[in-house]
């Protein structure tokens, strides 16, 4: 991709609002206004093109820490010109609306993307040199209280209300007619005397409640289920048949019977781990490795170079006896086709009956 420079004249526009007492308590807008007309290394106008924007204000200095960043996505007209409100564009960090215009300085740091992607190349830092009048008051303290005005004078008191006129009496009802008297009733018996009923006696307490009773014995266990079929027989599995090297006992249990030898070898000669073997140095690079007990057959042999000497010219040549008893191992490199004899540590393992 062509990598593009480009340059930004910049314009901040900022709209002043002045506020009545009673309008102080309305929302403040978190935001203001940004203009810049994007251009090309050579001067040219970038216009009617998808551009990315990423946008931190900074405290203190040129270089300080950012306190808000956001980003935004916009198209430049045909004379190249893009229009944003710095506040409202797509959250990355920071709290825009916590910022505190009237105690510290502000720069704001503009990053672009000329192709409308993420690869942000920085154009430039302005120290905001007029804060919004709206967000500075937004965080300005309170002001002292002017003093009380005078009493003003009282007013005078408003006239009497006229009383209302009283009500006509109701008329006077009717007498009613006397009733008849009753008859005399007959005297009842005389009862015989006896005592005042005495008070109801209070109510006695409730009694505490009693001890709880022993557990029940745990019933008996039940019976065992009946033992489920038995599956069926599994197919019989290969037969084997030993082979050289290889034994298969009466419980057809496979082993080897192969005999392994490793081991490593200084360059000089000297065995720096391993059994079972002997080294003799014949001369620079060329060593005799002699095993203890022989093996009956040609057993399989490699060798490399010790990963402590590696070198990608490296190499090791080596050769079995017919007997099998023991091997020569060169340590050189190659030059062309022709091998050099070097010196240089090895290891090696022999696999064999």
């Amino acid at each position: 991709m062509k990598k593009l420079i480009f340059t930004l004249i910049i314009a901040m526009l900022f709209a002043v609002s002045v506020f009545l007492p009673q309008q102080a308590s309305s929302q403040v807008p978190e935001a203001f206004k940004y203009q810049a007309i994007a251009r090309d290394l050579s001067g040219n106008v970038i216009a009617n093109q998808n551009i990315s924007l990423r946008i931190n204000i900074l405290q203190g200095s040129s270089t300080g820490t950012s306190v808000y960043c956001e980003t935004h996505s916009v198209t430049s007209n045909n004379l190249g010109l893009m229009n944003l409100e710095i506040g409202n564009g797509t959250y990355v960090s920071g709290n825009f609306s916590t910022i505190s215009w009237g105690t510290s300085t502000y720069y704001v740091k503009i990053e672009m993307d000329a192709t409308g992607g993420t690869t942000y190349q920085p154009m430039g830092v302005s120290q905001l040199l007029s804060v919004p009048y709206a967000l500075y008051a937004k965080n300005a303290t309170t002001g002292f209280p002017g003093p009380t005005g005078p009493i003003g004078p009282a007013g005078t008191n408003g006239t009497n209300g006229i009383n209302g006129t009283n009500g006509t009496n109701g008329a006077t009802g009717a007498t009613g007619a006397n009733g008849t008297n009753g008859t005399n009733g007959v005297p009842g018996a005389t009862g015989p005397s006896g005592g005042p009923i005495g008070p109801t006696g209070n109510t006695g307490t409730i009694g505490a409640t009693g001890p709880t009773g022993n557990t029940g014995s745990a019933g008996s266990i039940g019976n065992t289920g009946l033992t489920g079929a038995s599956g069926a027989t599994g197919p019989t599995g290969s037969s084997y048949t030993a082979g050289t090297g290889i034994t298969i006992d009466g419980s057809n249990v496979i082993s080897a019977n192969q005999r392994i030898i490793y081991g490593a070898v200084s360059s000089g000669g000297a065995i720096l781990y391993g059994s079972g073997f002997t080294v003799v140095n014949q001369s620079t690079g060329i060593n005799i490795i002699t095993f203890t007990t022989p093996f009956t057959i040609p057993p399989i042999v490699i060798a490399t170079i010790r990963t402590e000497n590696y070198n990608p010219q490296n190499d090791i040549v080596f050769t079995s006896a017919p007997t099998a008893s023991f091997v020569v191992v060169h340590t050189g490199w190659h030059s062309g086709s022709t091998f050099q004899v070097g010196s240089s540590d090895f290891s090696f393992i022999a696999i064999g009956n």
